[in-house]
């Protein structure tokens, strides 16, 4: 969001567009759904956010999986990973509830195996930022 501010682009966040898609929170769909339906929806908003030109897309930490959505961030968009050292990222997400990946399981053995799953992806984006520490655009 402060990127887009800082650009004076347009920005959306995938997760509240699939919540005003759907009528609900990320939690409830994964709950009532599971996480096929949310993903075949991440991706078709997805897809559609990016027919949008000068626009800063937040995307959910799974999208980036689909490699149809990949192939065309990565040959048509300009791609930031916002890294994490994986201790803070799970103090961070121990406060939030909005994670129903890491809901009723181990968060920081979860956090791992997903990020051996999603680095090799995640490395692939033209840029990467460590926001270890918080950053703030101005």
């Amino acid at each position: 969001r402060g990127l887009s501010k800082k650009l004076g682009l347009d920005f959306h966040d995938t997760d509240k567009e699939i919540e005003k898609d759907m009528g609900k929170k990320i939690a409830k769909i994964f709950d009532e759904s599971g996480e096929r339906v949310f993903r075949d929806v991440e991706k078709k908003i997805t897809l559609k956010l990016l027919d949008k030109k000068n626009t800063v897309i937040a995307l959910g930490g799974g999208g980036f999986e689909e490699l149809k959505i990949r192939k065309l961030i990565l040959n048509k968009c300009n791609s930031i990973w916002l890294k994490c050292d994986l201790n803070i990222l799970e103090k961070r997400c121990r406060v939030s509830k909005k994670r129903p990946l890491l809901s009723n399981k181990n968060i920081k053995a979860e956090l791992e195996r997903l990020n051996k799953i999603r680095q090799k992806n995640y490395s692939k984006a033209k840029f990467t930022i460590d926001v270890s520490k918080k950053i703030n655009i101005k």
